[in-house]
């Protein structure tokens, strides 16, 4: 499904595919300036997105945050009964 959606995209000009010739067969995909020149819209849109959700006063969770993975550090320890 993601190949034929990237696959769309490079036949639109959004997309550029670059093959390696190596094994196992690797494959680089990256925006075009075409593509890049829709990052004010996007924006654009993101800020109006963001200020529709405020206004209804729906928080969603910092997507940076769930990204992060798992500190290292100890578990606390279990609270005594």
């Amino acid at each position: 499904m993601m190949t034929k959606q990237l696959r769309e995209l490079e036949e639109e000009g959004l997309v550029q595919r670059t093959v390696y010739p190596v094994v196992p067969p690797m494959v680089e995909y990256a925006l075009t300036e075409e593509a890049r020149s829709m990052e004010p819209l996007l924006i654009g849109l993101s800020n109006w997105g963001e200020q529709w959700l405020a206004r209804r006063g729906i928080v969603l969770p910092d997507l940076k945050d769930a990204q992060e993975e798992p500190s290292s550090a100890t578990p606390p320890a279990p609270s005594e009964a």
